[in-house]
């Protein structure tokens, strides 16, 4: 049932994008996906829901419909009305206008319209009759929105086209050259490969969102047989398939200066997989890459793991958001048990739940090489997380564990917490986005007390409020090792603030803390920064998303006087606007080793 899912699934994904492939659209959605790490396909959808939503239950939901099938009509027919000789067409096209129009009258008056009880069944009768003749209409045979252009344009027309020999040239001998977003084609690639077959040196290419066929991989992988200086290559959202793939994989068995290959948000499937791992089991240079967000799937994902049972290259292995769940997470684990060199793997966002889990924590106990694993955004549960902790009292390697959104509550941070006491290597800790209640912080706190190896942990978004914090005020105070502690998106409000303060005023350990959205206003910065008046160990502190106004700001503007360690100060999105106090800017300048954000 769950391959037919992510069949069906992945099938839908490949529908949406194709709406908005090579649109204006497309770029925006790819750079939200970048910074996200979250599908395009996955955000055009749940736009669409929430505007489909909207509309069926929206406040104005009628207004706005009739506003957005106004706009366009009414474009479409002025242009005609201006390109037109006709006048029966003018005349069809004007009345046109006149009646789109009425759709925002009509929002006005609804009341009278209801009055007249045959008014709505006309005006059905007529759109649906409108819509049956326009196939027959001749406004329609001439489309109207594509003119022949004018003569005198056409000269000009080689103005947009991006000059990719000009930016060639511009990049001089830079190590890096970006030609990410430039709208570059296959017949592009061509000037792209000659650059690389002839220059020495470019050691990093990036050609992110740009719309490269087979055709155009194929003249680039041409070109790297005979490179031998590029090191880094990024093909993001180029739309990748899997015979493009096999141009790829053909140059990989034998290229051996590559060593980062990025394939993120691309159409690579079961066969394209095949390919690439079949190319890893000869190549020995690559040590990173990246296949998040692709069509792998399980199947695929079996092909990586037999290939990655003897890679003695690869170092970094990404493929996140495949649709693996627990059988593609199964074959990643039994490579585990034997490959010897990859240190980081990540293997978010594939629906992997307790027993996918079971099979990475069984893995763990014996590799002796991975230091970090991402594995935020699964659904592992408690019972999964308790397969994770198990390993961690034996594993003596790994450093880095994300567990982010991954469904664990008071019972999954028990086992966690139980095993952080007995760990000695793991140093950074994620837990966002969970469902940590009291109980569970007290587990931490515990640990927290005990453990003398972690510096880095994130309890973002958990809505811990102001009593979490009073008792986690305890757990820093004993605690010499932490030194960044994430409590963004937690309600903490002015009480937590006030907690906080508290032990940062004596704390020497702790040098990133972000408490951005939290509901802080100028009571609590108050005695934030009362705190940084004796802090001698902070360095980065984030209070973005807050509630503090030029009030709040001049208290930490005063307490950067006294504060010598406080490197970066975020205070963007709070209540004083676009810009803070003059006064208290010209403090903030006078701490020459500081510096305060206060836009993007």
């Amino acid at each position: 049932m769950a391959q037919i899912f992510q069949k069906y699934f992945g099938q839908l994904k490949s529908k949406v994008k194709s709406i908005y492939a090579n649109s204006p659209f497309d770029c925006l959605l790819s750079l939200i996906e970048m910074k996200t790490g979250v599908a395009s396909e996955i955000i055009a959808l749940a736009l669409f829901s929430i505007f489909a939503i909207y509309l069926v239950f929206g406040w104005c939901n009628d207004f706005v419909c009739n506003v957005i099938v106004l706009i366009y009509p009414v474009y479409i027919s002025l242009m005609t009305i201006q390109l037109s000789d006709t006048s029966s067409h003018k005349r069809l096209l004007t009345y046109w206008i006149i009646y789109s129009s009425l759709g925002c009258i009509e929002y006005i008056l609804h009341r009278v319209c209801d009055f007249l009880l045959f008014y709505w069944l006309g005006k059905c009768i007529f759109l649906i009759w409108f819509l049956k003749s326009e196939s027959s209409s001749p406004v329609v045979e001439e489309s109207p929105t594509q003119p022949e252009p004018e003569p005198e344009y056409n000269n000009d027309s080689s103005n947009d086209k991006v000059n990719v020999e000009e930016l060639i040239a511009k990049n001089g001998d830079s190590p890096t050259l970006n030609l990410s977003l430039q709208g570059i084609t296959d017949q592009d690639m061509n000037i792209v490969a000659n650059a690389l077959e002839n220059n020495t040196t470019i050691k990093t290419l990036e050609l992110v969102a740009n719309v490269i066929g087979a055709a155009g991989i194929k003249l680039l992988a041409d070109a790297l047989k005979n490179n031998s200086t590029l090191t880094t290559l990024d093909l993001s959202n180029v739309g990748i398939t899997d015979e493009s793939a096999q141009h790829l994989a053909d140059v990989l068995r034998n290229n051996t200066t590559l060593s980062t290959l990025r394939l993120f948000n691309n159409s690579i499937g079961v066969q394209g997989a095949k390919y690439l791992a079949d190319s890893l089991r000869e190549n020995t240079a690559l040590t990173a890459i990246d296949l998040g967000m692709n069509q792998i799937g399980i199947e695929g994902s079996q092909y990586f793991g037999d290939a990655l049972r003897n890679n003695m290259g690869l170092k970094e292995f990404n493929i996140q958001a495949n649709g693996l769940g627990d059988d593609g997470a199964e074959h990643i684990a039994n490579a585990l048990q034997h490959n010897t060199t990859l240190t980081s793997l990540g293997i978010f966002c594939n629906e992997i739940g307790e027993k996918g889990a079971q099979h990475i924590g069984d893995a763990l106990k014996n590799n002796k090489t991975l230091t970090t694993l991402e594995f935020r955004d699964n659904t592992i549960g408690d019972k999964g997380t308790q397969h994770l902790a198990d390993a961690l009292q034996y594993n003596t390697t790994l450093t880095t564990l994300q567990l982010d959104t991954n469904g664990i509550n008071d019972e999954g941070i028990q086992y966690l917490a139980g095993a952080l006491q007995k760990n000695k290597t793991l140093t950074s800790l994620s837990l966002s986005a969970n469902k940590l209640g009291y109980e569970a912080l007290n587990f931490l706190i515990t640990a927290l007390e005990k453990n003398a190896t972690l510096t880095s942990i994130s309890l973002s978004s958990n809505e811990l409020g102001p009593e979490a914090c009073q008792h986690l005020v305890d757990a820093l105070g004993k605690n010499t090792t932490l030194t960044t502690l994430n409590l963004a998106w937690n309600r903490i409000g002015d009480d937590g603030a006030e907690y906080l303060a508290d032990v940062l005023g004596k704390n020497t350990t702790l040098n990133e803390l972000d408490l951005s959205y939290n509901a802080i206003g100028d009571e609590g910065v108050q005695h934030l920064a009362n705190a940084l008046r004796k802090n001698t160990g902070l360095k980065e502190f984030d209070l973005s998303g807050n509630r503090i106004s030029n009030v709040g700001v001049n208290h930490l503007a005063n307490a950067a006087q006294k504060n010598t360690t406080l490197t970066t100060l975020v205070l963007i999105s709070n209540y004083f606007g676009s810009e803070i106090d003059s006064s208290a800017m010209k403090l903030f300048q006078k701490n020459t080793a500081l510096k305060v954000k206060i836009s993007w």
